[in-house]
């Protein structure tokens, strides 16, 4: 459809948006009679079904009447410029008459005029007729004021619910949830700038949202002794973004009709300032001097005043959190990395969430001497760390670093446990025990294979009495052969609990090759008299270490 030009006044002409010429004429108003008749057909009520606001009533003083009712042209009184639905085929008194005018608020006027295809002719005659015909329902029965009415359907509630309360057989199928609901669009209907979220918990917790923040101003005006403190507190905002909260009764609010009523109606209550959160999505490295392994991203939280910033967040459910803090006033630094093991306490070691990245950072961590947290996230277009990379904490084995590896080296190892027995091992609440967890990743190499270790030269590997031997073994030793091979172990199965799991080990075999036998007597003591045999290594001793029968058991 072809875009229709703009009305134009050419020489008392006037080109219509239809490219038809008119004569300008005068406004074709309504008079006094058609006006009152207008107003009365409606109630006095705007007659668009979206507002239906009341449009007279008494002034302040209650001297004489005040309102906002217009009683404005379906089709315009005359051509030219801001004429909507102008009707060229009407007659002056068609314009002016009953039939041709609609009764309005005022803004209701305006924008009718102002958005001609939105509000057609046939929209308009079809909300005058809905409205004559409310108008005329009207007549005869109660009228009540909006708060009227809320106090009336208040009482009716709750004499409703507690009837039905009363009477239920299970009280669970109540729709509690659009009561509470309900309940916080009517506190909303006190100032619809704000949304209002209600939390029962112990407490009733009424949060606040603006809906337009530039539309959103209000004041809060502090009591006596209460002025320093509220100023202390704004002041402390201003320069960290920090919330606060203050005793109600101390201060007065102006301009917001929820807080001053709730205020009123809830002795001791407090109002809390949320702080500006910004979220922030962020990456977390682990690093070393020559690499950096990624872990996982999450969402930070980004809190900044005048002087003031702080960055906090948690990932992998809790087990890593931090908080990070710049002042721009002392130049001070805080950086804190905190890790807990709450969230894997009663988890199946196999089904542990985010188990793939646990076990891929602790073979990373394995592969360098020290480590230290990156945390990165855009601001602005820019690409902040945290730690900056300048500062020293930014690589460095601390109380997080060890904790952390310690947390993972424990996992690790229990989830090798998992894979040899046929037992489940869970995650329970116990301690870190850090020599259990050493011995675990010793069995656990020893289960994938004998392991090779060389000796020092002239190391002793093995003293006793020639009286405590085997009679065959010790006559082998006496005869000066070098190079035996034999095997050592003492038959003890070590027991190790990690995580709460007690897993029994087998025994170690020690298995010694290539090596110097020296024979002695003693002269002294209760062993005096007695021969005794000493081995030590030579250049060529090899010993491997090995697993003995029993295999691994899970205990208790």
């Amino acid at each position: 459809m072809a875009k229709l030009s703009k009305v134009k006044i050419k020489n008392d002409k006037v080109i219509l948006a239809d490219g038809s010429i008119v004569d300008m004429h005068p406004r074709h108003n309504f008079d006094k009679p058609t006006r009152l008749l207008l107003q009365h057909m409606a109630a006095g009520v705007c007659s668009n079904p979206d507002c239906l606001s009341h449009t007279i009533g008494s002034n302040l003083k209650r001297n004489d009447y005040a309102g906002n009712g217009v009683a404005a042209h379906i089709c315009a009184a005359a051509p030219g410029p801001g004429a909507a639905r102008y009707n060229k085929h009407q007659t002056k008194e068609e314009r002016s008459s009953y039939k041709n005018g609609i009764w309005l608020c005022g803004s209701c006027s305006i924008i009718i005029d102002r958005d001609e295809s939105r509000y057609p002719v046939d929209l308009l005659c079809e909300w005058k007729a809905k409205a004559e015909k409310r108008a005329m329902t009207m007549v005869g029965t109660k009228s009540l004021t909006q708060f009227e009415l809320a106090d009336s359907i208040r009482a009716e509630v709750v004499r409703a619910l507690t009837c039905n309360f009363n009477n239920m057989v299970n009280p669970f199928e109540f729709p509690v949830q659009s009561i509470h609901h309900s309940y916080s669009e009517a506190i909303e209907k006190l100032d619809p700038r704000f949304s209002v979220k209600t939390v029962v918990d112990g407490a009733i917790t009424h949060v606040l949202s603006a809906k337009n923040i530039s539309d959103s101003r209000f004041s809060v005006v502090a009591t006596g002794e209460a002025t320093s403190e509220l100023q202390d507190k704004i002041e402390n905002h201003r320069l960290t973004g920090q919330g606060f909260k203050i005793d109600s009764s101390k201060i007065n609010f102006i301009n917001n009709d929820i807080f001053q009523a709730f205020k009123q109606s809830r002795p001791g209550s407090y109002l809390y300032l949320k702080p500006a959160v910004l979220k922030v999505q962020s990456s977390l490295y682990l690093v070393s001097a020559n690499s950096r392994h990624f872990l996982c991203t999450f969402e930070s939280s980004y809190v900044g005043g005048e002087k003031v910033i702080t960055v906090d967040g948690e990932t992998l459910d809790g087990f890593l959190s931090f908080c990070f803090k710049v002042n721009a006033i002392d130049s001070n630094v805080f950086i804190e990395f905190r890790t807990s093991i709450e969230s894997w306490f009663g988890n199946l070691v196999s089904g542990l969430k985010h188990l793939p990245k646990y076990l891929e950072a602790s073979r990373y961590l394995d592969s360098v001497a020290e480590f230290g947290f990156l945390i990165e996230y855009e601001n602005a277009d820019t690409l902040v760390q945290i730690p900056p990379a300048k500062a020293e904490c930014y690589i460095q084995n601390n109380e997080s670093t060890i904790s952390f590896k310690k947390c993972l080296s424990a996992l690790c190892a229990l989830h090798g446990f998992s894979k040899i027995l046929s037992d489940n091992l869970y995650i329970k609440h116990s301690p870190l025990d850090t020599d259990s967890v050493l011995l675990s990743q010793s069995f656990l190499q020893l289960e994938k294979g004998a392991v090779l270790q060389p000796l020092e030269y002239g190391s002793l590997i093995f003293s006793q009495r020639m009286d405590s031997i085997d009679p065959e073994l010790a006559s082998y030793f006496c005869s000066g052969v070098e190079g035996v091979y034999f095997s050592i172990s003492d038959g003890v199965r070590v027991l190790i609990e990690v995580f709460g799991n007690f897993i029994e080990c087998p025994p170690v075999v020690a298995s010694y090759e290539g090596f110097e036998v020296a024979l002695y007597y003693g002269i002294c003591g209760e062993d005096s008299g007695f021969l005794f045999v000493n081995l030590y290594s030579n250049q060529e001793t090899k010993v491997t270490f090995s697993l003995g029968d029993g295999g691994f058991v899970l205990r208790g």
